[in-house]
């Protein structure tokens, strides 16, 4: 028999349009339930989260329910309760809110008949807070990204850092990602607002930029765990 499964994390990914992912988890590998909503749709996000409240015992999803959700959503701004205590604080909640919320909804239904003490009101008040919290989340990412983007003057600046990461190549600067990390890599990381934005060019900037940040780790990973030394060759150059 298959342990029970028990909700630990809510996942919220969001894009650019408004359109959301909800994910329920009981841990990074494992979707206890999945649906589509958008931000400005209170009511139905509100409904989704109570309705995943009521139910008692969970089992686990498989991961090819996610799959038609894929690519849709590849390139959205991902945040989890628990566990996102800095995009919390931005839409003027305290982490400690939301998780309790989420405690006294959720995690408490696994432990039997302490699941009548989580009442359709307590999973109301907090459907009602993470539904307006992703609300408020968005809305201000969508003002950050522009503030940041400064009319489109940032643009210029995002892609001489692309054009830059893309010209290492070298074996000699292998372990360029330590720079690249601590330096482009601490303020993409800072700017994940930008993936709300309502510039298509700032958004595909972004993205290019955190999968050259990957390659680059996985080129140094190749060195440091691997001890693999090479080149890191372009496609088509």
């Amino acid at each position: 028999m298959q342990p029970r499964r028990q909700p630990k994390s809510i996942h919220a990914t969001v894009l650019h349009d408004g359109r959301v992912l909800l994910e329920l988890r009981a841990d990074w590998y494992t979707i206890l339930a999945v649906a589509e909503s958008r931000v400005d749709e209170v009511e139905r996000t509100t409904d989704i989260l109570i309705g995943w409240a009521a139910v008692d015992r969970w089992e686990a999803v498989p991961r090819s329910l996610r799959d038609p959700f894929a690519d849709r959503y590849r390139e959205g701004y991902l945040v989890s309760l628990p566990g996102s205590d800095r995009e919390i604080r931005r839409a003027d909640y305290t982490p400690a809110a939301l998780e309790q919320g989420f405690a006294l909804a959720f995690v408490g239904s696994d432990a039997g008949s302490s699941h009548a003490a989580n009442t359709a009101a307590v999973a109301q008040e907090f459907a009602r807070e993470f539904t307006r919290w992703l609300a408020v989340f968005a809305g201000r990412s969508r003002r950050m990204a522009e503030a940041r983007l400064a009319g489109g003057r940032y643009l210029p600046i995002m892609q001489s850092y692309l054009d830059d990461a893309r010209a290492v190549v070298d074996a000699a600067d292998q372990d360029y990602y330590e720079v690249f990390s601590r330096t482009v890599g601490a303020v993409l990381g800072d700017e994940r607002y930008l993936l709300l934005s309502e510039r298509a060019e700032a958004r595909k900037l972004y993205v290019e930029l955190q999968a050259e940040q990957s390659d680059l780790y996985n080129w140094y990973m190749n060195l440091a765990k691997g001890g693999v030394v090479g080149s890191r060759r372009r496609q088509g150059a």
